[in-house]
This record gives structure tokens, C-alpha cells and sequence, in this order.
């Protein structure tokens, strides 16, 4: 196939990438990630970059536009030159997304560490990757960072992904070289801030859904997209990736866990793992809420679970200005109910203006909306309620805004549009629906304790959720918030090798229910679209 050349400016940096590449997955497989928070649609403008002049004439896909030139959208057919803004560029955030906090008095076993032997423990979501390292000695956490799934490009939710796959076989290289290049990044960028050598790094382990770990493992997820939607393969997968992919450490073993089906993967698997969900009372509910919801109940007779198609929405992906938990989001928000006009806080320094929101704050956003009025039950706005507070977005249609326009990035106004809130809506009542079901499955009216985990599964307000519909009235008082419990038994298992066996006899003992298929899913589901 036919390769050009593309040159960074001013450094010079030159890049290899095929004829017809775009710009956005030719920088991502180099290890330069740029903003996609649209998932490559096109329409957040937030990948812009700067060509030179003579280079116009050797892309095709995306005119100069009010948006910028979009490196998502624009195919290179000859040698070019660009330029790229510093608020395109994505970086690694540091985080306290788990309460990873291992045991007292909890020892590895079953080999020996060096004292200065490393471990990274991985959530691999579709939004985002969550990277904990660990010291594998002292079995104590030295840091933890964020970094978006690079692989939006292809898509925001895994059916994309799975069918970029079927549709062409480059891009399950492409899309596995992607991830790989950002966990890499994000190892490096870890080990950097505590003072560690790539050497020291023995040992990753990764969990996230099917989908990703098939990716992640070089193994086509074709199959996940047609019925009956089975995986490829469910086991434990060691892998290896040498220096062409992974340039940091190519020594270092990788480890994925066990999957329990099409659409419940290693990451609900290793979240039951943290919070001992075998040994919780009957009526406990393991929530984990992320671009695939999975849920977990423990019955009487045993453990049932299953997924519910949520959506990114609830990690800010998909939504006009949604993006992920990092500098410049806003991640929380409150109107004043006589003014309508809303104050926040973004993620990062004040100072530096809002570039969009994130999970956290578009669902505080829609409760404030919800309590002041300004948008109805039924998810319409509502204009009239406080003149002036509902405005307009750039097609004229309504839209709330929360932030406005950040002069100093370029970057539009943070608003909530109707659209937004639309797919709130599917969302929630997919959630919702599937909680519903799987307690009537197990004979249940209510859980007994809710276990929030996720992306925001630390930073979520109980009445923000309840007022969203997003859990189930009754839970009010017992819902308890344990972070990313995906990622905690990722370090645990990091940690303690025995813990595969007890993730295997875990995923072997569940029963999965296919919610999907069951009759009453669609009347739920839609009973659970309009706001409580």
C-alpha cells in the first residue's frame, strides 16, 4: 500500500501512515492522541489541526470549516505538514478513581517480587482506560491516571468497533495498536511521576468487556455483533506484545481475566472480586455503570447478571460537549432556581475556562434542570418556566448553556441540548429497565444495598441519581458507592494470582440472563424513559 509522510511542526517530527489514513489514527498509532470526544463523527471540533499550505492540496474528507480542519475527518493522500494546537492534544490526568486500598496484612502469593519489581493493573473501558501502578512488593498503590480510549475514533460504543472489524481487517490492528500505544502511554507517564524504571515493570493486568479484551488480544470481536452474540473465547489470556507495539517494556507479561459472556466481560467479573460480592447478603446489587451497564445481584440461590446497551452518555461521550473525566471538564453543576443561571466546577484550574462536561456533570446538570423546572418529565424543555434560561444552540434549537464560550481555547460554549438530553434518556431507562428485570428474575421487589461502581462511582450524588431514575426509588438510604471496583480487582489480582482462580470459579457459578430477548424488557424500558 501506498505510505506518505506526515511532519509535525515546528519539531519536525516525521510519521509513516498509509494513502487514505486519517490524521487522528496515524498521530494515535504514533502515540499522539488528540481529542476525539465525538467518537470521529466530526462535529465537536475539538481534533483540530493546522495544515500548512502546500499540504491542503494532499487531503481529502474535511474543508476548512468554522470547526477548523478535523484531523478525525481528513484522509491524507500525499506528504503533509501540520501543526497541532496544545488544546488538542489529549493528556494523561491523574485520578482517584478506585478505592484501591488492598487488605491489611495482605501478602502476594504464589511467586516472589523483588523489591522493586512493578505491576499495572488496567481497566480498559470503551470511553476510557483507568492505569493503577502498583508496587508488587509492599502491594501498595504509587499512583493512577486516566487516558481516553484512543479507539473513538473508530466509534463511541463497542457495535462500532465490532463493525469497523467486519468491515474491513485492518482495523482490528489498528484498533488493538491504538489501545496498547495508550496504555503505554499512560505506563510511561505513571512511572515517570513516581521516580520508577520501565525495567522495574514485570506484570500488567487487564480487565474491561468483551469487546475491548478481544481487541486487546489480537482476536477478531466479529462475532459479538450478530447473534447469538458469543465471544470468541472466555478465559484467562496471557499475551505478549513485542517492541514494535509495546516499546516501553516488551518483557512485561500481560494477563486478561475471565469473561462471562458477549456482553458482560472481566470488569464486572474483577468489581464482584472487590467488593466480595460472593460473600454479600442476599439482595445485594452490583451496579457498574460505564458505556455498557452491568449488573450484578446476589440471590439466595447464587449470583445473576447482565448488561443493559446504556450508552457513552453517562461518561460524557456522545453528548455535544461531552468528554471524558480530565483538565477542563466540568464535573459538577447547580442553577439557582429563581435565575435559572448555572455555577459549576470543572476539573483543573478554575481559571483555565471549561472545554466541556463529563459523566458526573451532565447528570448533576440534568437533576438541577429536573428540580429548577427548566426541563420537564418527559425530557422537554421547558421555556417558559424561567425567561431567559433556556437559549438556543447554533442550529436555533433549544439548549441550556452552562458554560460560555472559552475565548482563551477557542473552544464553544459548554451546553445541554435537546439531543443531549434525549439520549440521557435511553441511557437511564436501559438501566433502569435491566435493574427491574433482573430483580423480577430473581424474585426480588427492591435490592437491599446498591453497590455503585464505574466511572463515577465515587463522585455521584445519591439524589442525583434518584432524581435521574437511574436506580430504583426504593433505593433510597442503601445505595453505597465503591469507585472503580473494575480496577481495585484488577490490583488485586495484580497483586495475588490466586485471585484468577476465584475469578474463574466466579464467572463459571454465574448465571446470565439475555435481557434483551425477555418480552417485558421493551415495557419497561419504555415506562423508564420520562424522568420520575
Amino acid at each position: 500500500m501506498k505510505q506518505h509522510t506526515l511532519t509535525l511542526l515546528p519539531g519536525r517530527r516525521v510519521i509513516v501512515c498509509r494513502d487514505g489514513e486519517f490524521i487522528a489514527p496515524a498521530l494515535a498509532s504514533a502515540g499522539i492522541f488528540l481529542r476525539t470526544d465525538c467518537g470521529g463523527k466530526g462535529v465537536c471540533g475539538k481534533c483540530r489541526v493546522t495544515l500548512e499550505s502546500e499540504s491542503v492540496a494532499r487531503v481529502s474528507g474535511d474543508e476548512e470549516t468554522g470547526l477548523g480542519r478535523l484531523a478525525c475527518r481528513t484522509k491524507i493522500h500525499g506528504d503533509i505538514e501540520l501543526t497541532i494546537p496544545a488544546a488538542t492534544l489529549m493528556t494523561a490526568t491523574a485520578v482517584t478513581k478506585a478505592p484501591a486500598l488492598l487488605p491489611s496484612g495482605y501478602t502476594p502469593v504464589g511467586e516472589d517480587f523483588r523489591e522493586d519489581d512493578l505491576g499495572v493493573a488496567v481497566d480498559l473501558g470503551t470511553t476510557t482506560i483507568a492505569l493503577y501502578l502498583v508496587s508488587l512488593s509492599s502491594k501498595k498503590l504509587m499512583g493512577s491516571l486516566s487516558v481516553k480510549n484512543p479507539q473513538t475514533v473508530f466509534g463511541a460504543d463497542v457495535m462500532a468497533r465490532i463493525d469497523a472489524v467486519r468491515r474491513n481487517d485492518e482495523a482490528l490492528t489498528t484498533q488493538r495498536t491504538l489501545v496498547v500505544r495508550a496504555i503505554e502511554w499512560g505506563c510511561r507517564e505513571l512511572l515517570t511521576q513516581a521516580g520508577t524504571q520501565a525495567e522495574q515493570l514485570k506484570s500488567i493486568v487487564a480487565v474491561g468487556n468483551t469487546t475491548m479484551i478481544h481487541i486487546l488480544a489480537g482476536v477478531s470481536p466479529a462475532p459479538l455483533g450478530v447473534a447469538p452474540y458469543a465471544p470468541v473465547f472466555t478465559d484467562i489470556r496471557r499475551l505478549a506484545f513485542d517492541d514494535r507495539v509495546f516499546t516501553l517494556a516488551p518483557s512485561t507479561r500481560w494477563t486478561t481475566l475471565p469473561l462471562l459472556s458477549g456482553f458482560l466481560g472481566c470488569d464486572i467479573i474483577s468489581a464482584a472480586l472487590a467488593v466480595n460480592l460472593v460473600n454479600a447478603p442476599a439482595g445485594t446489587l452490583l451496579v457498574d455503570i460505564g458505556t455498557n451497564g452491568e449488573i450484578m445481584l446476589k440471590n439466595h440461590d447464587g449470583i445473576y447478571a447482565a448488561s443493559c446497551a446504556t450508552g457513552p452518555a453517562f461518561e460524557g461521550g456522545a453528548l455535544s460537549c461531552g468528554m471524558p473525566a480530565v483538565e477542563g471538564a466540568v464535573d459538577r453543576v447547580t442553577i439557582d432556581p429563581d435565575t435559572g443561571r448555572a455555577d459549576f466546577t470543572q476539573i483543573g484550574k478554575p481559571g483555565a475556562g471549561a472545554t466541556g462536561i463529563c459523566g458526573s456533570g451532565i447528570i448533576g446538570a440534568m437533576a438541577e434542570l429536573l428540580r429548577t423546572g427548566l426541563v420537564l418529565p418527559d425530557g422537554r424543555f421547558d421555556t417558559r418556566r424561567i425567561p431567559g434560561a433556556v437559549g438556543t444552540d447554533s442550529q436555533g434549537l433549544p439548549a441550556y448553556t452552562i458554560a460560555p464560550e472559552n475565548k482563551a481555547s477557542g473552544f464553544p460554549p459548554v451546553l445541554i441540548t435537546q439531543k443531549d438530553i434525549r439520549a440521557l434518556q435511553l441511557a437511564k431507562g436501559a438501566l433502569m429497565a435491566g435493574i427491574e428485570l433482573l430483580l423480577k428474575r430473581a424474585g426480588m421487589d427492591a435490592p437491599t444495598e446498591v453497590l455503585l461502581a464505574g466511572a463515577f462511582g465515587s463522585v455521584l450524588r445519591e439524589d442525583d441519581a434518584l432524581t435521574l431514575g437511574m436506580l430504583p426509588q426504593g433505593s433510597r438510604g442503601k445505595i453505597r458507592f465503591v469507585g472503580n471496583a473494575a480496577g481495585t480487582g484488577a490490583v488485586l489480582a495484580l497483586c495475588d494470582r490466586k485471585k484468577f482462580s476465584a475469578m474463574e470459579a466466579l464467572a463459571a457459578t454465574t448465571r446470565v440472563f439475555n435481557l434483551a430477548d425477555d418480552p417485558a424488557f421493551n415495557e419497561l424500558f419504555i415506562n423508564a424513559l420520562s424522568f420520575p
